[in-house]
This record gives structure tokens, C-alpha cells and sequence, in this order.
């Protein structure tokens, strides 16, 4: 994900040839996702790595849905300082109940 979304090869700036050069590995032929829910739903990750620096990134909804998908997600919200993490440890915990 960026902030234009899931990088795939379907995204417009992967078809007119201006999507960044690094992200050009990562950009798959699978279906767009607009946000980090819908990518999460869709395919279905064990890991989440946040290095955003987006505060409440990995939102309620995001941490319960990996927490539907496995039985123990790995959540790693690694941006700093802290007020920019994309989530708490507290958050993490309460959204998978524990």
C-alpha cells in the first residue's frame, strides 16, 4: 500500500509507465484495493508492517480482520515517534480481544 493504494499493475500510474521505480517489484496483477481494509480482505496478509508514519493507520477494522484471517497476526507498527505509529499496543490487543 501507499497513499494511492494497493500497488498493482491494474493502478494507473503502473499503465502509463510513471509508477516509482521500487514499487514497480511489488505491483502484481491483482485487483485495486482504495484502502488498507479492503486490501487486508482481499488478500488475506499475516503481517502488517507499518512504516506510514500515519497515525491510526492499522484502524479497529484493519486489526480485527487480520485478527479474523489468523490465529496469531503479526502487527508491526514501527513508525516514530509514537504519535505517528499506526497503532498502539493497547489498540492492537483490545481490537483482537486479547
Amino acid at each position: 500500500m501507499d497513499s494511492r493504494g494497493l500497488v498493482s499493475s491494474s493502478r494507473s500510474d503502473a499503465t502509463a509507465g510513471t509508477m516509482a521505480h521500487h514499487k514497480l517489484p511489488f505491483a502484481h496483477d491483482i485487483a485495486p484495493a482504495e484502502d488498507l481494509l479492503s486490501a487486508v480482505k482481499q488478500l488475506r496478509p499475516s503481517i502488517l508492517v507499518g512504516v506510514s508514519t500515519v497515525a491510526n493507520a492499522f484502524t479497529q477494522e484493519v486489526i480485527k480482520a487480520m485478527a479474523d484471517i489468523n490465529t496469531r497476526p503479526l502487527i508491526f507498527p514501527l513508525s516514530n515517534p509514537t504519535s505517528k505509529a499506526e497503532c498502539s499496543f493497547e489498540q492492537a490487543v483490545s481490537a483482537m480481544r486479547g
